[in-house]
């Protein structure tokens, strides 16, 4: 077992230890495995949520993708926001920065992503005419429907 920096298109490198690097007996060209790489993936993401201060351009797109979303599903997750705007917060040439709310409406359903917990949202609200919930009482739980 070894260690090996990655380029996992972020900022920096990751250093990853515990890695399996091989080397070939003919050409001595060596190759490294990552066991349970979609862990590791988690793990990075994760980090990334929880760090301090405002996301990079880098980290914005890295969340993106790991949680396999285009920056067109992207944009609705976040509350209908568009294309365009997603791309000027992944620029690495003239950047916009996210606002805050959504920085960390992000944060919080990248770590909804890795713990499996998926949201349904609707960017636009159309007035069905329905003002009232229907409460109910779901086998010791309460459930309450728009």
């Amino acid at each position: 077992m070894g260690e090996h920096a990655f380029d996992f298109g972020l900022d920096n490198e990751v250093l990853v230890r515990g890695v399996k690097i091989t080397r070939c007996l003919d050409c001595g060209e060596s190759s490294v495995g990552i066991h349970r790489l979609l862990d590791l993936h988690d793990a990075i993401a994760g980090a990334v949520a929880r760090r301090p201060g405002s996301l990079t351009p880098r980290e914005v797109a890295f969340l993106r993708k790991h949680m396999e979303l285009s920056q067109t599903e992207f944009g609705e997750m976040l509350g209908g926001i568009r294309q365009e705007t997603v791309s000027r917060w992944e620029s690495m040439e003239n950047p916009q920065p996210m606002g805050r709310p959504v920085e960390l409406l992000l944060r919080i359903l990248v770590i909804d992503h890795i713990n499996g917990i998926q949201r349904e949202f609707q960017s636009e609200s159309k007035d069905t005419g329905q003002k009232k919930f229907e409460a109910f009482d779901d086998n010791g739980h309460w459930s309450v429907a728009a």
